[in-house]
């Protein structure tokens, strides 16, 4: 190696009613220096990231807009360069795709995931993954594609993409319905709305059996688990039944980890645990079942147990009545809050821009995919922007429902007429063509040129 002198630009930051702040920024080879903005680190770290390339992902829009079948939709996404995507294609062809884009390092050693040296190129970057070996499908022969960010690559795959892939229940429970449909006859577009506000628990597939087999000395803890025995797995806004697995499921990784990694680490990788979860479960003599900080060795159904205790415990603090007054709806709730003037502390205007919250169906790692903060059981603070089912053969007949309404205005009716479908699973026609259109049209708006 040679050493290397740094590039300083000055950013300029306009200060509203005070003078410029000139903010002297050093960049290196692997990136911006970022230490400068943390107080836990003597050492000097640079942060390269693919979005720092010059980016061409506006031509690969236009160019998608542009696309007239499949060999020019993929090379539009030849183009899209940051954030990676999945991208499905169909056409009226009868074709269906899958492509993964962006620019993704060969790294010669490394996930990126913690700091490495940066002086002794052991870690650097060779390149990017050419595009033509990106994960690609095309009229795949078992004749469906699912993607819901599990992993699309298996060990085989001979470079490093990414280790922050969901945990692939989603993308099971998927895949599982598809084949119990095609199984039954031909798949229908009612069949796929069904699957898009699926609200199934595999994780309740893995750890409910298990359960039968803790200590029931405790009445609350026998009450408990009958009340999961007699579950459908389905995490419904009416049951009783998704309250308390939901918050054993939020008891149980601490059980299990804290011991060993620290509760500070716990609540850094808690969001990701499920495909722990899952492999651990079946794995009773896994030494992460003995809890270290006691002179005993505890199993696996010592540790679910004292989920569930501090569970039930937890629910009997937060929730009141028991069992019979528990419902998820009750729980898990999602707000529509308007931004930035539904957090603007004025209660008035607060109250006129936002809506609910409004107890609502799904949960984490679901096909109907909601999330909550853990600190905040389980007020949902993401959800599905947008449900759409379209219709290759007869576009007419596609459909969609987005959570709140078409209209930005909080006095127009259609501020907030989609948030009831949205909560059911229902849709609204998404009317293609122009005579549908016009035929369907309520109100019509005309903008016109000034003379």
């Amino acid at each position: 190696g040679e050493w290397e002198d740094m590039e300083i630009i000055e950013e300029v930051i306009k200060v509203n009613g005070g003078e410029d702040i000139v903010l002297p920024v050093r960049i290196t080879r692997h990136g911006p220096i970022i230490s400068d903005i943390r107080d836990d680190t003597k050492d000097v770290l640079a942060m390269r990231w693919a979005a720092q390339e010059p980016s061409r992902v506006l031509q690969s829009a236009i160019l998608l807009n542009q696309a007239q079948n499949y060999d020019e939709f993929r090379e539009a996404l030849r183009y899209w360069d940051v954030p990676s995507q999945n991208f499905v294609y169909a056409d009226v062809e009868g074709n269906i795709a899958y492509q993964m884009p962006g620019l993704i390092p060969i790294r010669k050693n490394g996930n990126g995931v913690v700091p490495v040296p940066g002086w002794n190129g052991e870690y650097e970057w060779e390149g990017w993954i050419p595009y033509e070996e990106l994960p690609a499908l095309f009229n795949p022969e078992k004749g469906y594609i699912v993607t819901a960010n599990h992993a699309i690559v298996d060990e085989e795959y001979p470079n490093f993409i990414t280790r922050d892939w969901a945990s692939g229940d989603r993308g099971q429970r998927i895949v599982d319905m598809i084949e119990e449909r095609l199984a039954a006859g031909q798949i229908t577009q009612a069949d796929l709305a069904a699957i898009q506000f699926d609200s199934y628990s595999l994780a309740a597939d893995t750890y409910l059996p298990l359960l039968n087999n803790m200590d029931m000395s405790d009445p609350r803890v026998q009450e408990a688990v009958d009340i999961l025995n007699k579950w459908n797995r389905q995490e419904r806004r009416e049951e009783t039944a998704p309250v308390i697995f939901e918050i054993f499921l939020l008891k149980l990784y601490p059980a299990i980890v804290q011991d060993e990694i620290g509760q500070e680490n716990v609540e850094k990788l808690q969001t990701r645990n499920n495909i722990f979860l899952h492999k651990i479960a079946n794995e009773p003599m896994s030494p992460w079942w003995d809890n270290v900080d006691t002179p005993g060795r505890e199993n696996r159904e010592d540790i679910l147990l004292q989920a569930m205790t501090e569970a039930l415990d937890w629910l009997d603090e937060n929730v009141p009545g028991g069992p019979d007054a528990w419902m998820w709806g009750d729980l898990h709730q999602a707000p529509f809050v308007s931004d930035p003037l539904g957090k603007s502390g004025v209660g008035p205007i607060e109250a006129l821009v936002n809506r609910g919250p409004f107890p609502a169906d799904g949960g984490n790692s679901l096909v109907n995919a909601m999330s909550w903060d853990l600190k905040n059981p389980a007020q949902v603070n993401w959800h599905p922007s947008m449900r759409m089912l379209v219709d290759m053969s007869n576009f007419d007949a596609s459909q969609m429902v987005i959570p709140t309404g078409q209209s930005g205005h909080p006095g127009s009716p259609h501020y907030d007429d989609q948030m009831p479908l949205w909560l059911n699973g229902e849709y609204h026609p998404m009317l293609w063509s122009e005579t549908a259109v016009q035929s369907a049209a309520a109100d019509t708006l005309i903008l016109q040129p000034g003379n």
